[in-house]
């Protein structure tokens, strides 16, 4: 796997105990898919000149679809036994609960794990008011990531390039409620409006 962003093996070699981790749990093709997303988020922490998240974002990157590839029955059930809210839009689509799950997986394991990475990995599917950066950082480079096959990913990074993060956030942000999932969920709604109004990098 190719990418013109962070150097592959450096992360794999520097961060081994989260890639061997996540090889446990994820098919092949998910665990390219979360190393490009640590890649794309790495450089997107450096292009908006904050590079002291580079670390957070890239475990959370990491980490971010450890429940990804459980079945939706095993997601529900292990939904119910952490405590993690199960709504309507959630119990007709468990796939939405992979982000909590996974933060609530990955905080049982690494149990040193930041708040901040946590709340990112948490919220990455569908967003939040509030989020902090991690999550934004995260949030985007999950959706755009070069492995990504859809052509608005390719969108995205053209508009992070050209016109800067907070528009290529919106972007996201708007491609993901077009989506049927994500249409009606008030928290994905509420995020947008958030993200709009909100000068994210000050």
């Amino acid at each position: 796997m190719k990418t013109n962003y962070t150097e592959i093996d450096e992360i794999i070699y520097k961060y081994e105990r989260y890639t061997k981790e996540i090889a446990k749990w994820l098919t092949h093709s998910k665990v390219q898919h979360s190393i490009s997303t640590v890649s794309y988020a790495s450089y997107i922490a450096k292009k908006i000149e904050k590079p002291h998240l580079e670390h957070k974002v890239v475990i959370a990157g990491l980490l971010h679809d450890l429940c990804r590839e459980l079945p939706p029955y095993e997601m529900l059930r292990r939904a119910e036994e952490l405590d993690i809210p199960i709504d309507d839009f959630a119990k007709h689509n468990p796939i939405l609960l992979h982000g909590p799950l996974s933060a609530e997986v990955a905080k049982q394991i690494f149990t040193e794990l930041d708040e901040e990475i946590y709340e990112a990995i948490y919220w990455h599917t569908t967003g939040k008011a509030g989020l902090k950066l991690t999550g934004l950082i995260l949030y985007l480079a999950d959706f755009s990531e070069p492995l990504r096959k859809y052509p608005q990913a390719e969108v995205a990074r053209d508009i992070l390039d050209t016109q800067g993060f907070q528009k290529a956030l919106i972007y996201t942000v708007e491609q993901r409620l077009s989506l049927k999932k994500h249409s009606a969920l008030p928290q994905t709604v509420e995020f947008l409006t958030w993200v709009k109004k909100e000068a994210l990098l000050s």
